[in-house]
C-alpha cells in the first residue's frame, strides 16, 4: 500500500543514531515522506519545534532518545519524555488526540529495526485513522 501523503518527522539524538543508520531507515520507509532532524540530545528539543512540525503538515512526530541511564547529558532523555507527555496533554485538550507525538528509546541492540518497527506502527495507526475519516464521508 503506497501512501506518500503520510509525513513523519523524526527528531533523533545524534549520540544514538548515526547518519548511516538514518539512511538505512529512510530507504526502508522510502514510500513515505520521512523528515529527520538530528539534535545534540533528545532533551534539548524545544516544544515549539515539535508543534511546528505538526503545524506544517507532519502526521506524526517521533522523538528518539537514549535508553534510561545511558544519556550523555545525564537526564536529557527523561526531560524529553516529560516534554512529550506535556505536548500530548496539550494536543488532547485541543482535540487533536495524543497519538501524533511519541518518544522512543533507542536500544543499541537492533536499533534500526526497533525504530523501523515504531515508525511502521505509527504509519499503520495513521492509515487506520485516515480510513475511518474516509468511511464517515
Amino acid at each position: 500500500m503506497k501512501n506518500p501523503s503520510i509525513k513523519i518527522s523524526l527528531f533523533h539524538c545524534s549520540n544514538s543514531i548515526s547518519p548511516e543508520e538514518i539512511n538505512q531507515i529512510s530507504s526502508q520507509l522510502g514510500e513515505f515522506e520521512l523528515n529527520t532532524i538530528s539534535v545534540p540530545c533528545s532533551g534539548k528539543i524545544a516544544t515549539e519545534y515539535i508543534l511546528k512540525s505538526i503545524e506544517t503538515g507532519s502526521d506524526t512526530v517521533i522523538l528518539a532518545g537514549c535508553m534510561t541511564g545511558e544519556c550523555k547529558f545525564l537526564q536529557g532523555n527523561l526531560r524529553a519524555r516529560k516534554r512529550i507527555d506535556a505536548i500530548n496533554d496539550l494536543l488532547n485538550e485541543t482535540g487533536m488526540g495524543s497519538d501524533c507525538v511519541s518518544f522512543i528509546q533507542i536500544d543499541n541492540k537492533n536499533k534500526t529495526e526497533n525504530i523501523i518497527n515504531e515508525l511502521s506502527s505509527c504509519i499503520r495507526q495513521i492509515i487506520n485513522e485516515q480510513e475511518k475519516v474516509t468511511e464517515t464521508f
